[in-house]
């Protein structure tokens, strides 16, 4: 099992989130950025070192850091995922545009399931007041039986 420090978010890379997961079934956050995005180092910044925040990820996810434009191949089960053209310093990734529907924006947040299963793109700045209650939500299997609207009006 991967240790968790309740300081920071342990990030992860790709392979290390599939290989965790094997043992330990967690939700698996990914925080899809590019090095050019001033609202994707604000997140960085402010919203991923609040407690509140480290402390849902560590217990609930595999965090992982993905820049949507990098040129590293990554492969997730059978498939092998690419940059759309290396030479373009901000093409994006193959992988970016499957998890974000073909709609390239930055920052996004995506939560997916034990299985890799994507519950669906955020798009935009999260600060921790906004994004806790949605670690609760897919952390806690909350959306399973309820519906977001429901669960923020008694959470």
């Amino acid at each position: 099992m991967v240790g968790f420090s309740q300081t920071e978010i342990n990030w992860l890379t790709w392979e290390q989130a599939i290989e965790a997961s094997k043992n330990d079934k967690k939700k698996v956050f990914v925080d899809v950025y590019t090095d050019w995005c001033g609202w994707c180092k604000k997140m960085d910044a402010t919203t991923f070192n609040d407690s509140s925040v480290v402390n849902y990820m560590n217990t609930y996810f595999y965090a992982i850091k993905f820049n949507a434009e990098t040129k590293d191949e990554i492969k997730i089960g059978s498939k092998t995922y690419k940059s759309s053209n290396t030479n373009k310093s901000r093409a994006p990734h193959e992988l970016a545009q499957e998890l974000l529907q073909g709609k390239l924006s930055y920052p996004t947040i995506i939560m997916l399931d034990e299985n890799f299963n994507s519950l669906g793109p955020i798009p935009g700045f999260q600060s921790s007041q906004s994004l806790t209650p949605m670690l609760k939500f897919i952390g806690t299997d909350s959306y399973k039986s309820t519906t977001w609207e429901n669960y923020i009006k008694v959470n």
